[in-house]
């Protein structure tokens, strides 16, 4: 059996451009095609970055599959994106073999062990053949990400044994997996600890190895509410006041004392 595993798709915000990135010339740049910001900015190299967000300073950037196979994602780029401030809200691990692992991931569904990606979605040929499997709550997905396995050489359209499972991990979950990949995790492991199928078959692919490290900061579930209030003010109310207070001193009227009487009444 063949495998190969990889980051097939990473997304982060940075107040800077990477240095990697400024040496690329650009393809691009247009108006945003992605809600709360203004501008996207493609590159040669096929990275596209998003600017404009009036509730943050920072950059959002996306890299596809195929960029990630140009900039050749290792735990040491992941690690130097953290330690200058860069916040990963999106990441894929993929495994690729040419053993097709989509009949006995359908017949093994009880013995799927995950506690975020558990529903099983089955799209199949007219024979019932599955040739795309969904694991995970669809409604969700912005939020957790998706467990999705796939006949690859299907979907490039070439007559090759060739498939796939990717684990696409979303905000929290992505920070925390990819801070375990720049500590020096393995995809497996981590693949493991969110998505494990109990059976032989799976572990001769995946091992048994689980990430388990752990880290000080909390994610935004874990706040209590007043937290999340407050954070949620900081960012989305803040600036809006804090303009309201400049235009009257610019101009001499009193917007901000109208705002504050409401409040006190």
């Amino acid at each position: 059996m063949n495998k190969e595993f990889k980051i097939d798709y990473i997304q982060f915000s940075a107040e800077r451009v990477p240095k990697w990135l400024l040496s690329e010339q650009t393809d691009f740049r247009k108006k945003s095609n992605m809600q709360f910001y203004t501008h996207r900015t493609k590159f040669l190299n096929g990275a596209v970055m998003y600017e404009g967000n009036p509730n943050t300073s920072k950059k959002l950037f996306v890299l596809s599959g195929s960029v990630c196979d140009k900039v050749k994602i290792t735990p040491g780029w992941v690690k130097s994106l953290i330690d200058d401030d860069g916040t990963v809200s999106r990441i894929d691990f993929a495994m690729t073999t040419d053993e097709n692992i989509l009949v006995p991931l359908q017949e093994d569904n009880k013995s799927i062990q995950s506690k975020m990606f558990y529903d099983m979605k089955i799209i199949s040929d007219a024979d019932y053949t599955p040739q795309t499997i969904y694991c995970g709550d669809m409604s969700k997905r912005g939020k957790k990400g998706i467990v999705r396995a796939y006949d690859k050489g299907l979907q490039l359209g070439i007559d090759i044994s060739m498939f796939r499972i990717e684990l696409e991990l979303r905000k929290k979950h992505a920070k925390i997996s990819s801070k375990r990949y720049a500590s020096g995790e393995t995809i497996p492991s981590i693949m493991n600890s969110k998505f494990k199928v109990d059976r032989e078959w799976y572990m001769d692919i995946f091992g048994s190895d689980e990430s388990t490290m752990r880290f000080a900061d909390r994610g935004e579930e874990e706040l209590s509410e007043i937290e999340r209030k407050m954070i949620w003010l900081e960012k989305q109310v803040l600036p809006s006041i804090q303009y309201v207070i400049d235009y009257d001193k610019q101009n001499g009227t009193s917007n901000f004392e109208r705002l504050y009487r409401k409040l006190i009444i």
